[in-house]
C-alpha cells in the first residue's frame, strides 16, 4: 500500500520529495519505509527522518 501511495504522489507532484518522520523505536515502520525506497536522512528528538527523491 505504501508503494502505491509513493507512486501516486510522484505522479501527482513530480519533482517533489516525500518525507516521513517515524519514532526511533518503531522498527517495523522504519523497515517498511526502507523497503519502499525511503532512505534515512537523520535523527532528531526521538524521530528518524526518511525521504525518497523523485
Amino acid at each position: 500500500m505504501l508503494r502505491v501511495g509513493v507512486a501516486e504522489a510522484q505522479r501527482l507532484w513530480p519533482g517533489a520529495p516525500l518525507l516521513a518522520w517515524i519514532r526511533i523505536n518503531n522498527t517495523a515502520s522504519c523497515r517498511l519505509f526502507e523497503r519502499c525506497g525511503f532512505r534515512l536522512l537523520g535523527e532528531e528528538a526521538g524521530f528518524r527522518r526518511y525521504g525518497v527523491e523523485p
